[in-house]
């Protein structure tokens, strides 16, 4: 009995957790759409909590630092309520069904004329490991990526790495990335560098060069914007 009293104690924590966690997402976002003059959306935002944004993920901090959203699942978003949607190294993380309904709601939410940003590792960098491993560029990476788990800093071991550390599920080249946002309504994609964009309220918004040198940030990443 005494088990089951704590089973059921935790199961009504964890609800009435949830039933709040939720409740405040629900009035942080309707406070944010009134008053903002340009919404815009950030997928998964970490530590990069951006000014004038609606920082949304999944993580307890950002549950409280923002507000909780699952890309995985149907965003708590009105119909073409965002200007803009960003994401900075999240989409690695999603399994292909996840992916699809990311870029589905995204597209959902954005209004006519607004612009997805997302930013994330590029398959070809990998392949230019394996395929030049003497480059100075290559070379410092790999010894930076493997210095702390006792592996050599060959390619192989790099790449593998790469594929399952850290909860990555799909590495993405250009093409196939360009490809699937065209299939959900995304026009006039075009690449960005790290950074920069043609659109000022999406310029300087990455992050990710905090947990790594500058240079292997920009090794790794591709960025792609699209219009609704």
């Amino acid at each position: 009995m005494r088990v089951l009293s704590l089973a059921h104690w935790a199961v009504r924590n964890c609800l009435l957790w949830v039933l709040k966690r939720n409740f405040i997402r629900g009035r942080r976002i309707k406070r944010y759409l009134k008053f903002a003059d340009k919404p815009k959306l950030q997928i998964g935002f970490g530590s990069n909590r951006l000014e004038g944004w609606l920082n949304v993920g999944i993580s307890l901090e950002e549950s409280w630092q923002g507000a909780y959203m699952d890309a995985g699942k149907r965003f708590p978003l009105p119909d073409e309520s965002m200007n803009y949607v960003y994401s900075e190294h999240l989409f690695e993380h999603l399994t292909y069904q996840q992916a699809q309904n990311m870029l589905k709601e995204s597209y959902r939410v954005l209004k006519p004329g607004g612009i997805m940003r997302l930013a994330t590792p590029d398959l070809r960098f990998l392949l230019g490991l394996y395929q030049e491993p003497e480059k100075p560029l290559h070379k410092a990476y790999m010894e930076f990526s493997m210095k702390e788990n006792g592996m050599p800093a060959l390619p192989v071991y790099v790449i593998s790495r790469f594929h399952t550390n850290w909860g990555h599920q799909i590495i993405y080249d250009r093409e196939t990335l360009t490809r699937i946002l065209e299939e959900v309504g995304f026009k006039n994609i075009t690449s960005c560098e790290v950074g920069q964009s043609v659109h000022e309220e999406l310029n300087g918004v990455e992050a990710h060069f905090k947990v790594m040198p500058y240079e292997f940030n920009l090794l790794e990443t591709m960025i792609v914007e699209g219009m609704k």
